[in-house]
């Protein structure tokens, strides 16, 4: 799939990420564009999904660990937009005792430190290629005796 195509106006060619044609009127944008080639209509373009990521898992709640104390692996998949992807991990509440050990990773592990609980909301921002941008959350509580 391409994700910006060349578009003749007035004679000049331009690029365009979202084509958009008037009917009756009204602008709407392009999902896709065909063209017959050879006799046979082919998609030689189509819109690019929106820039989305899924953080697994979205909960990690453990009591009465001996810490230091290292979760499971949380992992981050980017999808849509235009790959390829980084991937930034911060908190975006709590967090306090708690230490992310990948935080610029597809996937990261966090280490809680000292005694009682411990809680923070951690965040993956996914960026593409074209400086979008989506976000997800995994909330973790642990308890370090």
């Amino acid at each position: 799939m391409v994700t910006e195509t060349k578009v003749n106006v007035a004679g000049s060619w331009k690029t365009v990420s979202q084509p958009e044609v008037n009917v009756a009127g009204s602008w709407k944008e392009c999902v896709s564009i065909h063209a017959n080639v050879g006799g046979t209509w082919k998609e030689v373009w189509a819109a690019a999904d929106p820039l989305s990521v899924n953080v697994s898992p979205n909960t990690i709640f453990d009591l009465f660990k001996v810490c230091p104390w290292t979760t499971q692996f949380i992992n981050a998949v980017g999808s849509g937009g235009s790959p390829s992807y980084s991937y930034a991990w911060d908190w975006s509440f709590g967090g306090s005792g708690l230490n992310i050990n990948s935080p610029s990773s597809q996937g990261t592990t966090v280490t809680a430190t000292g005694t009682g609980f411990k809680t923070g909301t951690l965040r993956c921002t996914v960026t593409d290629q074209n400086t979008d941008q989506a976000t997800d959350t995994c909330s973790i509580t642990v308890e370090c005796t």
